[in-house]
């Protein structure tokens, strides 16, 4: 199972077996997570929790010995060579002090892991890296000069023009509006100059893009429609998947529906390259001429996991190095 953030259920396991001294290789067992993953979660979210001196005349300086200031209460603050001296224990794993034993009476600066912190900082963290415009400045550009005459000049909604161009506007409608409060086309706050920032974006495979659309041409609910029109015994099969946990094993589910028989395959995850091993797989059993009479059309939805039909439609033989349809 493949799940890429930790959650906060498994940042309190962390923090627990922390306090029983236990070590990253033991706790990333446990949670299926490489020691470096756990190492670094601990690192990036540690925070330091200063000593409480009050009167004491300790100075936790590494030039304690040898320094005129030494034994002074006002020694960080009078000593411009004042270095703060660390325990040697927190230079190596596991860098903080839940599980150590000398805590209660040590004078050094501690640090810890706490797991709702730590949980805290992963949140914001995710959220200002979403922060961002999916958009070049070009495409800024060719949307507005299709968008504005039809809000401009015909007085078209919002919705409406959406709606109308799906190749234009190939992210989803919450983005759109998003992107028009944030004024980055000139029918809105058309008086005001706006200066667009533009931030680095991680690409994901799973991002839906205009390839949607190309996809969509003769492969629409109409053209389905149509075909049925035209042969109303057409060998269908309706194809989903079931997933169970995000980011988990997923079910492809195939529902013949002259049978009413269904075949359920099981795939590591939801993703174009599973979904073609399980039809490669279908092909070599019952060969290319059978899997044509029965999956003569395949009705599915609009997930990305089904964004390459050309692996199921046709079939590449690597003995004659050529595709058959």
């Amino acid at each position: 199972m493949k799940q890429k953030h930790l959650t906060l259920e498994k940042r309190e396991f962390i923090e627990d077996k922390l306090k029983e001294n236990w070590n990253f290789t033991q706790i990333g067992k446990e949670l299926n997570k490489h020691r470096t993953t756990i190492s670094k979660e601990i690192v990036n979210h540690r925070f330091k929790k200063e000593s409480v001196q009050y009167n004491s005349t300790f100075a936790n300086c590494i030039s304690t010995d040898t320094c005129e200031y030494a034994g002074s209460k006002s020694c960080k603050k009078s000593c411009s060579k004042f270095k703060e001296k660390t325990c040697s224990l927190l230079e190596r794993p596991p860098y903080v002090c839940n599980g150590c034993p000398k805590k209660s009476h040590c004078r050094f600066p501690k640090y810890y892991y706490r797991a709702k912190d730590a949980n805290k900082e992963y949140i914001e963290f995710k959220s200002d890296a979403r922060i961002g415009i999916r958009l070049s400045q070009e495409e800024i550009y060719k949307i507005n000069n299709v968008i504005t005459p039809l809000i401009r000049n015909q007085h078209q909604s919002i919705n409406h023009v959406f709606i109308n161009h799906p190749d234009l506007l190939y992210f989803s409608k919450p983005t759109f509006y998003s992107y028009v409060n944030l004024n980055l086309f000139s029918f809105r706050n058309i008086d005001l100059a706006r200066k667009v920032k533009y931030k680095p974006r991680k690409e994901n495979e799973k991002r839906r893009t205009r390839k949607e659309s190309v996809i969509r041409i003769g492969r629409t609910y109409n053209d389905f429609n149509d075909y049925i029109s035209i042969h109303p015994n057409a060998s269908i099969v309706e194809m989903d998947t079931v997933e169970g946990i995000k980011g988990g094993k997923v079910f492809l589910t195939l529902l013949f529906r002259n049978y009413n028989f269904m075949l359920i395959f099981l795939m590591e995850s939801k993703t174009m390259d599973e979904v073609e091993k399980v039809f490669i797989r279908i092909k070599k059993l019952i060969g290319i001429d059978t899997f044509k009479k029965i999956f003569e059309g395949i009705l599915t939805d609009n997930g990305t996991e089904f964004f390459n039909p050309i692996s199921i439609e046709v079939d590449y033989n690597p003995d004659f190095d050529s595709l058959r349809k």
